[in-house]
């Protein structure tokens, strides 16, 4: 073998050197102990983390849950958005989800988050058993915020089992309609709520909205009538009672029938109406006397627009007809008359030129006669 050179040998040297001080590093990495270790160093860390996690998960749940108790609900809804950041996926986020909801919709009227919430829980949780529930509230968020028609998009949505809870959407959805002043639609949802069923709490409701779209928005007393006698006459509520008796005198003095708006009036028994109801009457009797008062002078100024008419109608145009006939014939006349003239002098000026002729061709024959004479 040929010996090495003093470089090589000095290049192994400090390569082994280096190996000592760092020991033997490829067979650390391989070996399977330490793999395991590591692998279980790792996962523990992992464990404590997520474990950290959830328990900071759960205390902001208690923490939202206490603060909704002592009814300080602007705590209790950043906790529960706390609790959502860390564990959107958990067995709770659906309630706590709901919840939110809730308290953004009752407690801080914060009708966009609420509306947010109530969205992404349905998104969420179709099958939830506060599904309905929560679609009926979205329903209610967006009637706030002044969304009607996608307002009522969610209560056609529903569909309840049960007939009174039907009717009661139904009034709800007809509510809307009338918010929004789209009072015929209203109206088609007001009698789906009270057709075929008997007086009740909703078709009090119905027919109460139904009078205030007749009368006071329309101004349609003999539909508005019915309505108000059916609620004075069937309705358990004295204030309602009243307020419709009101409502029917007011449609009798609409149609001018003041004699039963007086007589409705004066069914009002309530000791603390009488003073309203005193000066209601005066009042409907000062209109009946300027009512009669209007008719007797319509009656007495009658007969003379009659013979007023009768003495301005045939004889007064029939001169009138002679004096634009005989006109024209005036004018014919006179221009008859100014032709003629024409005519005439037309003529004398024809003569009188042909006479001037005549007397110049003889006084040029004269003339001529006397140069042919000898002269003496």
């Amino acid at each position: 073998m040929l010996p090495k050179s003093p470089k090589v040998e000095m290049r192994k040297r400090r390569r082994d050197t280096v190996t000592r001080r760092r020991g033997d590093l490829g067979s650390i990495a391989v070996s399977p102990r330490l793999r395991v270790a590591v692998s279980f160093l790792i996962c523990m860390m992992l464990f404590t983390l997520l474990a950290a996690c959830h328990r900071d998960a759960a205390q902001s749940l208690t923490r939202a849950v206490e603060a909704w108790d002592s009814g300080d609900y602007k705590v209790a809804a950043e906790e529960y958005e706390r609790y959502l950041y860390q564990n959107p996926a958990g067995d709770k986020a659906a309630d706590a989800r709901f919840q939110l909801a809730n308290i953004y919709y009752f407690k801080l009227q914060k009708y966009d988050r609420a509306s947010a919430n109530y969205t992404a829980f349905l998104e969420q949780n179709p099958s939830h058993p506060n599904a309905s529930l929560a679609r009926e509230r979205l329903a209610e968020v967006l009637g706030e915020m002044g969304r009607s028609y996608e307002a009522i998009a969610e209560y056609e949505n529903l569909n309840p089992q049960d007939s009174s809870e039907r009717r009661r959407i139904r009034l709800r959805i007809a509510d809307l309609y009338f918010a929004g002043r789209n009072y015929s639609q209203a109206l088609t949802e007001y009698d789906k709520v009270i057709e075929n069923v008997p007086y009740d709490d909703l078709s009090e409701q119905a027919y109460l909205r139904e009078a205030s779209v007749y009368h006071i928005e329309r101004g349609q007393y003999q539909q508005a009538l019915p309505v108000y006698q059916k609620l004075s006459s069937m309705s358990a509520d004295p204030k309602l009672r009243l307020r419709a008796m009101y409502g029917e005198a007011e449609c009798y003095a609409g149609l001018y029938q003041f004699e039963e708006a007086i007589r409705t009036l004066r069914a009002i028994k309530d000791e603390a109406e009488q003073a309203d109801v005193s000066r209601r009457i005066a009042d409907l009797e000062q209109q009946k006397r300027e009512a009669a008062q209007a008719r007797s002078g319509l009656q007495t100024n009658e007969p003379k627009r009659a013979a007023k008419n009768q003495n301005t109608n045939a004889p007064a145009t029939e001169p009138a007809v002679q004096n634009r006939n005989t006109a024209p014939r005036k004018t014919r006349n006179k221009g008859e008359v100014n032709n003629s003239n024409r005519n005439a002098s037309v003529g004398q000026n024809k003569n009188e030129k042909a006479r001037k002729t005549g007397n110049r061709k003889s006084a040029n024959a004269n003339a001529k006669k006397d140069q042919g004479k000898p002269s003496s």
